[in-house]
């Protein structure tokens, strides 16, 4: 395969970047048409156009690009007409794929995904990993395309020697953007893995004896060593917690809160939209409190007869297959007893859905709009919805939008506090949270670490200092 750099300029009338649309992070294929989301992060930015042409500033546009690599040229003058300013959402997924890109595209997933692939170093990864490798190499294409006017080709640009000048410009624009390191690192690991395809794909096909540069995967490697060093940086002396942030004392009061509300509606609305709400919000602050919180996709993809098995005395949550969760193929098959104050719950939910038909595996927590006629159990709540339905259940129950994954910090922080010292319970629960205990002793998750560490120095010297004194 051959370095391909060579730089066009778009057509006009067919933008090569178009508005994000709510499609799953997962690339599917429609024809040629593919529409991805960056699995990193949904990498959107307002920015205000002066009265040009659509994307004549940063984010796209006719002359908006340079020689290819960094070095500008002149812009294009832009449109006389509408001179009042507006604000302006500008995603750079690329959505035209081209199919020599998707066939490269196609390429580098059976390549991840084969469990025995002599050309790989490594072992094979799950689908949505390789969902998420994509869509970000889709994110840096298409920013490439329209700052840089580089042709869209994944061995063409992950595997140019320009490749590192490249991704460090993409780094700092995210920055500039208000991107955390974690974020770049997100980004950078999933370059790594498409450099490496890159290089595996030419030194299969080199003659004997030749050499192969390596140069953009070592690139990789160095920015996504840099990045995670930084980021580590940034997270020891970010904020101790987010805004939206609640004690697990204060998640347990919501629980009851919600409780409370389903059994005193309990008679007035009989199988009404309001009153299922309600047996839902009840229904899945049980669970989210009484099951330690998972990983987030567990609860949101609980399906009854494959994850959620029953029982002759309740059900089991089992996480015994490797797609389970993302990190079930580390940490092994699990199958444990729910807890029978959330069996409780599930029975009452189900009951009310009608979800215990032979032979269906439906989804459990779908909500939707009860006034919009039948519920669709059949696919779970994507996970950006997933998240806005929790906010809101918290929002509702505790008047904090509290998203999934800081209910797994606001429960570790609980659980390493002075009063639950133990370190064997500690170890228990971060095997069943599905991370080491060292991860669970970051800053990361628990939230109170730094101020308990500094308290007990100041008691110490204070101690130390009364001795003195007396």
């Amino acid at each position: 395969m051959q370095e391909h750099t060579t730089h066009t300029r778009r057509d006009a009338r067919t933008p090569a970047i178009a508005p994000r649309e709510d499609a799953p992070g997962i690339p599917r294929i429609a024809g040629r048409r593919l529409v991805s989301i960056a699995a990193t992060e949904q990498f959107e930015y307002q920015e205000s156009n002066d009265g040009g042409e659509q994307g004549g500033g940063e984010g796209g546009g006719e002359g908006g690009g340079g020689d290819g690599w960094g070095h500008p040229q002149p812009r294009q003058p832009p449109q006389q007409g509408r001179a009042k300013k507006a604000a302006k959402v500008v995603p750079y997924t690329l959505v035209d794929v081209p199919p020599a890109l998707q066939r490269e595209l196609d390429a580098f997933t059976e390549w991840r995904l084969k469990p025995i692939n002599r050309d790989r170093q490594g072992v094979s990864v799950e689908p949505i990993t390789v969902a998420g490798n994509r869509a970000d190499a889709l994110r840096l294409l298409g920013w490439l395309k329209t700052e840089r006017n580089v042709v869209p080709t994944l061995c063409g640009v992950f595997g140019s020697d320009r490749l590192g000048a490249a991704v460090q410009a993409f780094i700092i624009h995210l920055r500039a953007r208000g991107r955390t390191y974690s974020t770049c690192a997100g980004y950078a690991k999933s370059f790594i893995a498409i450099a490496r395809f890159v290089h595996a794909m030419r030194t299969a096909r080199a003659s004997q004896g030749v050499v192969v540069s390596s140069k953009y995967v070592d690139d990789m490697r160095r920015a996504h060593q840099q990045t995670m060093h930084q980021a580590r940086q940034e997270q020891k002396f970010a904020a101790a917690k987010p805004k939206a942030w609640l004690d697990w004392s204060q998640v347990l009061a919501a629980r009851c809160k919600a409780m409370r509300e389903y059994e005193r509606h309990k008679a007035d609305e009989d199988g009404g939209p309001l009153q299922r709400k309600r047996l839902f919000d009840a229904t899945l602050l049980t669970w989210l409190s009484s099951v330690p919180p998972d990983r987030v996709s567990v609860s949101r993809k609980l399906q009854l007869g494959v994850t959620l098995k029953p029982t002759s005395t309740g059900f089991d949550l089992d996480l015994s297959t490797p797609d389970a969760h993302k990190t079930a193929a580390i940490f092994g098959p699990t199958v444990t007893p729910v807890p029978e104050v959330a069996c409780k719950m599930l029975r009452t939910w189900m009951a009310v859905e009608k979800l215990g038909s032979a032979g269906s595996t439906p989804f459990v927590f779908v909500l939707g709009d009860g006034r919009r006629g039948t519920i669709d159990h059949s696919q779970p709540v994507g996970d950006k919805r997933w998240t806005k339905v929790v906010q809101a259940v918290l929002q509702r129950h505790a008047g904090v939008p509290v998203a999934p994954k800081d209910l797994r910090s606001s429960f570790i922080t609980f659980l390493m506090s002075d009063d639950h010292a133990d370190s064997q319970l500690k170890n228990a629960v971060a095997f069943a949270m599905r991370h080491s205990t060292q991860q669970q002793a970051s800053p990361a998750y628990d939230k109170e670490r730094s101020e308990r560490l500094w308290a007990a120095a100041v008691k110490v010297a204070a101690e130390y200092a009364g001795r003195l004194d007396a």
